[in-house]
């Protein structure tokens, strides 16, 4: 058997506990020719995942060197996944292996290193450039 002390205790804790239900914060208040707060926050603060991994550049007239299909040329998409650098024509859906390691760069090392004209051969034949 419970003790009817203990209940009453209970009780008297039970009915002197406030039941407010917590305020909704407020919304924010527009000022003409500003920004919402969320809306200045989303654009000082992109992705850092976007930010970081994915750039657009036209290739050198070589072209960038893959491993699965050689070089291509033009208006390419690059992106960084892992230690490896993946190339795509802009808006395709195929991408491929760029030859050479990354070895830790960033990706604005990578796109130096990828837009930069390595010249010709011998025989006056434009060079791919590679991150190797």
């Amino acid at each position: 058997m419970r003790s009817p002390v203990l209940f009453h205790v209970l009780v008297a804790l039970v009915a002197c506990t406030p039941m407010v239900a917590p305020a909704a914060p407020a919304p924010p208040v527009p000022v003409a020719g500003l920004a919402s707060p969320t809306a200045r926050a989303a654009r000082e603060k992109p992705s850092v995942q976007r930010r970081l991994t994915r750039a657009r550049f036209d290739t050198p007239p070589g072209g960038v060197m893959t491993t699965e299909v050689g070089a291509i040329t033009g208006s390419v998409e690059v992106s960084l996944a892992g230690n490896r650098v993946r190339i795509a024509y802009t808006g395709a859906l195929d991408s491929y292996t760029v030859a050479g390691s990354r070895r830790g760069r960033s990706l604005t090392q990578v796109v130096a290193l990828l837009t930069r004209d390595p010249g010709t051969d011998a025989a006056g034949n434009p060079l791919a450039t590679s991150l190797a």
